[in-house]
């Protein structure tokens, strides 16, 4: 079992004291969800936290992404939520005590380019922390870096899967390295012109098959770039035999079978855990000089490393996954979701009602009650929720 490393716990007071706005939203996020857990039952008054996938879209074709795929069926294709469109439910949010934070994903956000930008200063004049979530290659353009910076977003995350031709491959494009670099860089020397303190920038990384042996090459260009933040994370994905037990579960409740088919792969079996744990070694000798978070996050050791990868629908976590109890999720057609990968179950749109309404409506309470019973009667997590590396992080 991992311990946790002092200079991690340093380090991350170090940026809850740069970012107060944002560090005190997510406190209010990790209560919310400790009490959902604590209480069976227990919804909060709103939603704590909001992502949205503001757009369908992106430039890449990174073959491990299930949201990839989920975003080329018909509901989703070319589908992308406005500035005007989001505004109102933006208004509404800010009107809560507490504050949720905000997150936008995608698809690739920034493909909006100053749409996006728009949302971001709407956030910060509302006084609504915000994260991004982006692949950075349309930061490589200086102008757009810079004009992040000013929007005040409170934390850009970019992703970075390995040295150049392994970033390259995982990202189905042979540029995708030289401008996810150059953006990161951009975004850093950026801010420091600002003379400020955000946005916070995390690089976040995915173990693969593909890049399970090179991860300490990959924390060497982490190292040189020298960001707030290295988030090295699992491999969210479903197993044959879940998805075959999934699509059962969906038919009992009245449900159609949900999208979790496009996370499906044998690909995970392929994972050595015990290279991994080696190369992590390694990195944690390294000293980094900024926050680091991998395996210890959640107590990993390589039998349990072994086990998340082999494909079996064991669970290895007991925590009820309580998302839908405090986060609300809008995908890009304006669908409230309870889960941004699996959009199988909408409960409202934010073009026809207000997000509070909807929170609490028959369809949302029905859909919890399902949940509840299931974990009851389970002692676990529906079937394609078992591997869903957000239990871990």
């Amino acid at each position: 079992m991992t311990r946790p490393d002092p200079a991690n716990i340093f380090g991350i007071a170090r940026l809850s004291a740069r970012n107060p706005r944002f560090a005190a939203a997510v406190a209010v996020r990790r209560a919310a969800e400790l009490a959902c857990r604590a209480v069976p039952g227990f919804v909060t008054p709103h939603p704590v936290e909001i992502v949205v996938a503001v757009s369908s879209a992106c430039e890449l074709r990174c073959e491990m992404c299930g949201i990839r795929k989920i975003m080329k069926r018909p509901q989703f294709r070319g589908k992308r939520i406005t500035r005007a469109e989001l505004f109102p439910a933006l208004c509404e949010a800010a009107s809560w005590r507490p504050r949720p934070y905000v997150k936008l994903t995608g698809g690739e956000p920034l493909l909006l380019g100053g749409e996006l930008l728009g949302m971001l200063e709407d956030c910060r004049r509302l006084g609504l922390p915000s994260r991004l979530s982006t692949n950075g290659v349309r930061l490589a353009d200086p102008a757009i870096a810079r004009s992040l910076v000013k929007t005040g977003v409170n934390v850009v995350t970019v992703s970075l899967d390995g040295p150049r031709e392994v970033h390259n491959a995982m990202r189905g494009r042979d540029f995708a390295f030289d401008r996810t670099h150059r953006g990161i860089r951009n975004l850093l020397e950026a801010r420091a012109a600002s003379g400020g303190k955000r946005p916070l920038i995390q690089v976040s990384s995915v173990i693969s098959p593909a890049n399970q042996g090179r991860l300490f090459e990959l924390f060497s260009v982490v190292r040189e770039l020298s960001p707030d933040w290295w988030n090295v994370q699992l491999l969210n994905y479903v197993s044959p035999s879940a998805r075959i037990e999934a699509d059962a579960l969906a038919r009992s409740w009245g449900l159609s079978p949900g999208a979790w088919d496009a996370f499906e792969t044998d690909a995970a079996r392929l994972v050595n855990p015990s290279l991994v744990a080696r190369e992590i070694l390694r990195i944690r000798r390294g000293r980094p000089g900024f926050v680091v978070s991998f395996l210890n996050a959640g107590g990993f050791d390589v039998q349990t490393m072994r086990a998340y990868h082999a494909g079996s629908g064991t669970p290895l976590s007991r925590s009820r996954c309580r998302v839908p109890s405090f986060a609300m999720h809008i995908v890009p057609n304006g669908d409230m979701v309870f889960c941004i990968d699996y959009p199988y179950v909408t409960y409202g749109n934010i073009r026809s009602g207000r997000l509070k309404e909807a929170w609490r409506s028959e369809r949302a309470e029905g859909f919890r009650r399902m949940m509840e019973r299931h974990r009851r009667s389970s002692s676990a997590n529906p079937p394609q929720c078992l591997r869903c590396n957000w239990m871990f992080n």
